[in-house]
């Protein structure tokens, strides 16, 4: 009874956040906001590749597992992302692949307007090993396998404080329920991410950055809220809450000049906790290249017809001791 329990529990789970949200849960948003919102493709100063691993509940059978492959690089005001997603949800096996192009409109040197826009396909697959090809339900669900996928975005910098939102979906697509492999209809613009940073220089050596960030859609809201320490942003240690779902554990590190590793350990689920099963989820990120240039807004020369004219006399000149 306690698994047929669990069982059920976990089915009205996934079928409530593909139903609901259809944004794929990440603890590590804290150092790649890309992951949603395409405007930050290049918002760093070097190019980077990160790859991604999320376990969800270790231990059971089948549990959801995560993989992300993203690449960013930076020329001046122009940004350039890959996101490439794989979730596997039992017998379903979802993959999707983007291309990212953002805008800056730099401010000043320490704020701008970014703007980013994604495009691309994706799939979903069903495992042959645990399901029969000529079932007229599972060919069904194969005939709908592909979809295309969009994302757009934007986000302000003013020095230490970054404001995002993103749209995650911008095409109709379809998924598949695992339970009867049928077709659950989306609305493309029904889903929406925002988010809200700023980092707190406490001493020389030591920041504390919160994040607030909101997944929400006509019938759903959830909140996440991240606190992170970081000293000299070789080490960083924190945590966060995610609203009707649970808290996490994170740190990380920056091992030498180009290579960063980050780890959460999240806790069991509330509708799951009775039977702990956490899951863990890996960050790797490698920084390639140089630092790019960003340009910043020149100021206008003082033009020499803006001096009065009698300034420009030579008997002014004289008397003023001017050559």
């Amino acid at each position: 009874m306690r698994l047929v329990f669990l069982l059920a529990l976990i089915s009205l789970s996934i079928l409530k956040s593909v139903s609901g949200q259809d944004v794929p849960l990440y603890n590590n948003f804290h150092n790649n906001p890309y992951f949603y919102n395409p405007s930050f493709a290049g918002a760093k100063k070097k190019s980077e590749l990160t790859v991604l691993y999320r376990q969800q509940w270790t231990g059971l059978q089948d549990a959801p597992k995560f993989t992300n492959l993203t690449f960013t690089a930076p020329i001046r005001n122009l940004g350039f992302g890959v996101n490439i997603h794989n979730t596997s949800r039992g017998i379903i096996v979802t993959s999707s692949a983007l291309m990212s192009f953002s805008y800056r409109v730099p401010f000043s040197q320490t704020s701008g307007l970014s703007f980013g826009l994604s495009a691309g396909a994706g799939r979903n697959t069903l495992d042959g090993n645990q399901v029969d090809a000529n079932d007229p339900v599972v060919a069904r669900a194969l005939n709908n396998s592909y979809f295309f996928e969009g994302q757009a975005g934007l986000n302000f910098q003013f020095k230490e404080l970054v404001i995002g939102f993103s749209m995650p979906h911008l095409f109709d697509r379809n998924l598949i329920d695992s339970q009867s492999l049928q077709s659950i209809d989306l609305n493309p613009l029904s889903a929406t991410v925002s988010s809200i940073r700023y980092k707190m220089n406490l001493s020389k050596a030591i920041s504390f950055e919160p994040i607030v960030l909101m997944k929400s859609n006509p019938t759903t809201n959830q909140l996440e809220g991240y606190g992170t320490f970081r000293y000299k942003d070789m080490i960083w240690l924190g945590g966060l809450y995610r609203q009707n779902y649970g808290a996490s554990a994170l740190v990380g590190f920056q091992i030498n000049n180009f290579l960063q590793l980050g780890y959460a350990y999240e806790f069991a689920t509330n509708q799951i906790s009775e039977f702990n099963f956490n899951t863990h989820e890996f960050n790797l990120s490698v920084q390639l290249g140089k630092e790019a240039k960003a340009s910043t807004p020149k100021k206008p020369r003082k033009s020499y017809n803006s001096v009065p004219s009698y300034k420009r006399t030579n008997h002014y000149r004289k008397t003023q001791h001017i050559r």
